[in-house]
């Protein structure tokens, strides 16, 4: 796989030096779905495309993968919740996260 580029520039470039150089990756590659690579791949080669209907790819299936894939002893968030607050209802949290991804009523907080 080529090295990613941005406005002309290698991306380990426009990265910050406290940042450790890896490969960025969401989620297993075993596990994305198939639309997820199609994406991706349509990204790359068609810069100026305009992507409509993304939210259908977030679902509660995938979401809760992604749930799986987190760093649990990250720093919490600008709402204050906690991993452990979340975590106890955690497919009703869910399951509202998505519902709220596709009927747009998602804002994430500033930071």
């Amino acid at each position: 796989m080529g090295k990613a580029h941005y406005r002309g520039k290698d991306l380990t470039e426009v990265r910050s030096l406290q940042r450790k150089l890896v490969p960025d990756v969401v989620g297993s590659d075993e596990y994305k779905p198939t639309s997820l690579h199609g994406i991706a791949n349509r990204a790359k080669a068609c810069k100026h495309h305009r992507f409509r209907d993304l939210y259908r790819c977030l679902n509660a299936e995938f979401l809760l993968d992604c749930w799986h894939g987190l760093n649990k002893d990250a720093a919490g968030g600008v709402d204050g919740e906690t991993v452990e607050i979340y975590q106890v209802e955690l497919e009703a949290n869910i399951q509202d996260l998505s519902e709220r991804l596709k009927t747009k009523r998602y804002h994430a907080k500033l930071v």
